[in-house]
């Protein structure tokens, strides 16, 4: 058929012919971040990502659980039940990654990045991200709130080797991956294609932090890792270093709470 124009493609969200239209990336048009994506594109993949992980958050709240799981089954179905609403939002970024005939590479920003501004920036950006969130925490600790049993995820699993393997197979592989797609590779270059470079990171900072549903505890300190996530991918142009950052960020902090806890300070 007859290819669409790359303005009336940018314009209305139409995936351009690429064999015929797509113009060669240089230093000076280095294409699209990702995508490119519409807006309800973006947004509606992060909504159905938050509502799957309601709807197994409310499943499990209303004695979804089984209590006669015992042993290596309790922990292995509590990290089926985390995994599940990650699945269901990775398939469907495929399938729209696919019905728009992009590359991982095209689609999400999926490039290759140097080892030293993959490990630089990615752990500078962890750092900062765990010394804003520990500052937080202490002034809302400081402040006289309680903090709510969901937001310690380490007590999801035993302290076995089995529990601990699953945590981080969660919390450091699978969380950072699929999150990273969603709001980086998806919901930040939809936003940047209508919004200025730092309004659309900090529209995309307030979603990210809005999803964690702690408005006290969490919408501040992840608004601030998610602008400094959609920061780090703008500027290197490739998703392995926010979902390294994310990674590294988490791992930060579940490695933190199983050392107080081991060595009995919390």
């Amino acid at each position: 058929g007859r290819p669409v124009s790359p303005h009336l493609a940018q314009q209305y969200g139409a995936a351009p012919n690429h064999d015929q239209q797509r113009m060669p990336e240089t230093a000076s048009n280095p294409g699209p971040l990702a995508g490119p994506w519409t807006l309800r594109e973006g947004v509606g993949v992060a909504v159905l990502g938050l509502l799957f992980n309601v709807l197994i958050a409310a499943l499990v709240s209303t004695g979804t659980m089984p209590e006669q799981i015992e042993g290596a089954g309790r922990p292995l179905f509590v990290a089926l039940l985390g995994v599940i609403p990650y699945a269901l939002t990775l398939l469907v970024v495929l399938l729209l990654i696919s019905r728009r005939g992009y590359s991982l590479a095209q689609g999400l920003g999926v490039r290759r990045v140097g080892v030293g501004v993959l490990l630089g920036v990615a752990t500078l950006v962890a750092v900062v991200g765990r010394g804003v969130t520990g500052y937080w925490t202490a002034m809302v600790a400081g402040a006289g709130f309680e903090p709510p049993e969901s937001l310690d995820v380490t007590a999801w699993f035993p302290s076995d080797v089995l529990g601990i393997a699953l945590l981080l197979l969660l919390t450091v592989i699978i969380a950072p991956v699929v999150e990273e797609v969603v709001y980086r590779g998806m919901l930040y270059p939809a936003l940047r294609r209508r919004l200025p470079r730092f309004a659309a990171i900090a529209a995309s900072g307030v979603v990210f932090g809005a999803v964690h549903l702690n408005l006290v505890w969490m919408l501040v300190p992840m608004t601030m890792l998610g602008m400094a996530l959609a920061f780090a991918f703008d500027e290197t142009r490739s998703l392995y270093v926010p979902v390294a950052a994310h990674a590294l960020f988490n791992l930060s902090g579940v490695l933190t709470v199983l050392v107080l806890r081991a060595t009995g300070l919390a």
